[in-house]
C-alpha cells in the first residue's frame, strides 16, 4: 500500500533535508483520547518502515473499535522521540463510536443533545452520567427495539439487592432516555414504563431547630468562619439550594428584597430578607466587619478573610469544620466561656436548611402556594412538595386534630 494510502500516516519535511513521519488520529479519535505518535525521522529508517509502524497503531485502532481494547499500549514507550518519564500512567481511551439503532447510539445523541447540555444545570448533569454509564455498559450493543421491560425489570431487580435506591434512580434515568429517544424517533416505545421501582423506605430525616441554627453560627463566629454562619442563618430561612446561596449577589438585594434566579429550575423567587430583623442585624453585622479589615465584596456570602465567594468545595470544607466543632464544643477562652458540643447537628448539613425552611412555614400554617413562593418550585411540581421537603412534624399532626375538632363542635378539654 503506498504511504498516502495509509490512513493517519505523514509525512512532513525536517531541518537539514530530512522527514519526519508520525501517526496523526482523526478528530474523531482525539476526542476519543488518541494522541499523535511521533514515528520517527528519514535518517533513521525508510518510509516502508515507518508505514509498517502506522499501520500497527491502525491495527490497535481497529481493535478498540470492536472493543477489545480500553487502554493504549505502551507503544508510546517504543518511540525513540518520546521520553519515559513523560508519558502518563494510563492513557485510557474513550468509548467507539456506537452503531446507528443501537442503545449506546441513543445515549450518545441524547448527551449531545441541548435537552442534557443546555437544559439541564452542571450539578443534575453530573449526578445523571453514572446512572447513565450504568444503562450503558448494560446495553451499549444492543439494538434499541430489543430490550423489553423484562429486560428492564431484571436490571432492576439486581441493583436492587445492592443499592435498592440507585436501582430505583436507575429506572428514572431509563425512562427519561427512552422518553427522550421517541420524541427524537430514536425509539418506537419505553420498556422502562413498565417497571415499577419501589423506593426503600426512608428515615424522617433531621431538621435544623432554631437550637441548633444558633449553636452553629455561634461556633462559626467563634471560629472567624463569619460566612459559613451567615450562609446557615440565612438560609434557615430561605430555604435554597446550595448552589445559588453562593451566587447570592448584592445587586439581587433591594428594597429588603432578595430577588434570586434559581439555577436548576430558571424560577425566579423574591425573598423578603429585609422584613427579618434577626437576618438584617447579620448583614449589618457582617459589613461592619468587613469595613474594619477593609474588605469589600459583592457577594452576601463570602469569605471573610478575602472578601472572596465561597466555591462549592471551600464551603463544603469550611462547614465540615465548624459542624465538627460544634458537635464536640469550643473550649473557654480568655474573653468568652465554653461552648457545649450538640452531638444531634453531626446529621444535619446546608441542604437540610432547605428542608427546614419548607417545614417551619408548613407549620406555621402556610399554605402550598405560599412555600412555593419561597421554594421555587414550578406548579407542576408544587402537589409533590410534601414529598419532597414536608417533613410531618408533631405540631402539624396536633393542628389537624385541632381543625377537625372545630369542625366538629368539640371542645379541647382533652390531655394535650
Amino acid at each position: 500500500m503506498p504511504p498516502n494510502r495509509v490512513p493517519c500516516f505523514r509525512a512532513r519535511p525536517a531541518a537539514g533535508h530530512r522527514t519526519r513521519y508520525s501517526w496523526e488520529p482523526t478528530a474523531q479519535l482525539v476526542r476519543a483520547g488518541w494522541p499523535t505518535v511521533p514515528i520517527g525521522m528519514s535518517d533513521v529508517m525508510t518510509e516502508y518502515q515507518a508505514c509498517e509502524k502506522a499501520r500497527a497503531i491502525n491495527a490497535m485502532v481497529d481493535d478498540w473499535r470492536a472493543g477489545r481494547l480500553t487502554e493504549i499500549p505502551d507503544l508510546l514507550l517504543a518511540m525513540k522521540e518520546v521520553k519515559r518519564d513523560r508519558r502518563p500512567k494510563a492513557l485510557r481511551l474513550g468509548r467507539p463510536p456506537a452503531i446507528k439503532g443501537t442503545c449506546g447510539h441513543l445515549i450518545e445523541c441524547y448527551l449531545a443533545s441541548p435537552e442534557f447540555t443546555q437544559d439541564l444545570a452542571d450539578n443534575t448533569r453530573r449526578s445523571y452520567r453514572p446512572d447513565i454509564d450504568l444503562i450503558r455498559d448494560w446495553c451499549a450493543d444492543l439494538s434499541v427495539s430489543s430490550i423489553t421491560p423484562r429486560d428492564c425489570k431484571g436490571l432492576y431487580n439486581t441493583l436492587r439487592t445492592r443499592a435498592p435506591t440507585r436501582a430505583a434512580k436507575v429506572v428514572v434515568i431509563g425512562r427519561l432516555l427512552w422518553a427522550w429517544g421517541e420524541g427524537e424517533n430514536l425509539t418506537t416505545g419505553n420498556p422502562w414504563r413498565k417497571v415499577v421501582a419501589k423506593r426503600p423506605r426512608r428515615q424522617i430525616p433531621a431538621i435544623w431547630t432554631p437550637a441548633t441554627v444558633a449553636h452553629f453560627v455561634a461556633v462559626a463566629d467563634r471560629m472567624g468562619e463569619h460566612g459559613v454562619g451567615t450562609a446557615v442563618l440565612l438560609n434557615s430561612w430561605m430555604g435554597q439550594r446550595k448552589a445559588d446561596v453562593l451566587l447570592w449577589d448584592r445587586r439581587m438585594y433591594r428594597n429588603g428584597t432578595l430577588s434570586v434566579r434559581q439555577q436548576k429550575t430558571s424560577a425566579l423567587v423574591d425573598l423578603p430578607l429585609g422584613i427579618v430583623p434577626l437576618l438584617v442585624a447579620r448583614l449589618r453585622a457582617d459589613d461592619a466587619r468587613a469595613q474594619s479589615r477593609g474588605i469589600y465584596s459583592t457577594y452576601l456570602i463570602y469569605d471573610p478573610a478575602t472578601g472572596k465567594p465561597y466555591t462549592d468545595a471551600s464551603m463544603r470544607d469550611a462547614f465540615n469544620l465548624v459542624r465538627a466543632a460544634a458537635v464536640s464544643g469550643l473550649p473557654a477562652t480568655d474573653d468568652l466561656p465554653a461552648l457545649a458540643g450538640m452531638p444531634e447537628i453531626a446529621d444535619l448539613d446546608m441542604m437540610r436548611l432547605r428542608h427546614t425552611a419548607v417545614t417551619q412555614l408548613l407549620d406555621a400554617g402556610c399554605t402550598l402556594q405560599q412555600v412555593r413562593a419561597i421554594s421555587g418550585h414550578s406548579l407542576a411540581s408544587i402537589t409533590q412538595i410534601m414529598e419532597l421537603y414536608g417533613v410531618v412534624t408533631r405540631k402539624q399532626a396536633t393542628d389537624a386534630f385541632r381543625m377537625r375538632m372545630n369542625a366538629e363542635g368539640m371542645d379541647g378539654d382533652g390531655e394535650g
